[in-house]
């Protein structure tokens, strides 16, 4: 039973992320042209905005986190440190979710990765 509810929260966000997201869903081009949008964002945080609206709630949103962390990753990709930092946090967050089974939870590793990246790239953007 709680399986089921959550899985139908899962499916009404997902919907819901689908009205928000302002690159259409065509299809099969779809997740190529959101990473496509996603890469001209200006900031980690219009990236991860863009990437958090568009979510599908499954295995796609691998593609699409990945696309936002990569943006996220040029306000600290000069820090060796905080390179590493990220990447060992990140396999905790596959490791969290790597025993559940469905898509869902490959979605929710992404976006943990992604929460890794926003974090750093925040400590490592100047103060306003």
């Amino acid at each position: 039973m709680r399986t089921l509810l959550i899985i139908s929260l899962l499916a009404m966000s997902s919907a819901a992320a689908a009205d928000s997201c302002p690159v259409k869903n065509t299809g099969s081009t779809f997740l190529t042209d959101l990473v496509k949008e996603i890469g001209k964002a200006k900031t980690c945080d219009g990236a991860a905005s863009l990437a958090e609206k568009c979510a599908l709630g499954a295995s796609g949103d691998a593609v699409i986190a990945g696309a936002a962390v990569d943006v996220c990753k040029k306000d600290f990709a000069k820090s060796k440190d905080d390179t590493a930092l990220h990447d060992k946090l990140a396999k905790r967050c596959g490791a969290k979710y790597e025993k559940m089974q469905g898509t869902m939870y490959v979605s929710m590793a992404a976006f943990c990765a992604l929460d890794v990246a926003k974090l750093l790239s925040n400590l490592n953007r100047a103060a306003p």
